[in-house]
């Protein structure tokens, strides 16, 4: 399921792109209910770093595990760049899944959900070249304030990032 808001520009209008892509190939990999937020929006509360991610009509909440879904994913820019005449950016796309719901089996198969989220996201012709795997709350989130977040790193609850780079343009002429 997107989570997304409408008339999306620049950036955001491009990561849409990716969520769709994404919604359509999970469905056909992962079990159960996989929500696709698009950016993530840093914010700042007591001096610790957070990320909040848009719900719905100008409603953002703070990005946790959910464990009543099966999973989430969500995009953090990193920062943004010219490259050859060509705005981009590198991206860390973030999972949070619950592997034994993901991968419909009571193994607890932590590997093969980050092998199958890979192979989508390296196939994703949206996205470039990954270039980083992250694996854990603390390596995810590093620099953020992860304190209350439950479930951390505790079967079968999973997180990990791939950072890749994602090409965006708006045509202003």
């Amino acid at each position: 399921m997107v989570v997304a808001q409408t008339n999306t520009y620049g950036i955001d209008k491009q990561l849409k792109r990716v969520q769709d892509y994404f919604d359509e190939k999970f469905a056909s990999v992962w079990d159960g209910t996989i929500i696709i937020y698009g950016r993530a929006i840093e914010t700042t509360e007591n001096d610790a770093k957070r990320l909040e991610v848009y719900t719905d009509k100008n409603d953002y909440q703070r990005l946790t595990i959910n464990d009543r879904i099966s999973g989430s994913i969500v995009f953090k820019v990193n920062d943004r760049l010219i490259d050859e005449n060509r705005l981009k950016a590198g991206i860390d796309v973030i999972f949070m899944v619950n592997v034994k719901d993901v991968e419909g089996t009571g193994v607890y198969m932590d590997e093969k959900a980050l092998m199958n989220a890979y192979k989508i996201v390296s196939n994703c012709g949206l996205l470039e070249n990954v270039t980083d795997i992250k694996v854990g709350i603390d390596a995810v989130f590093s620099g953020y304030d992860t304190e209350g977040i439950e479930h951390r790193d505790m079967s079968p609850f999973h997180v990990f990032s791939f950072t890749t780079q994602l090409e965006y343009f708006e045509n202003l002429c």
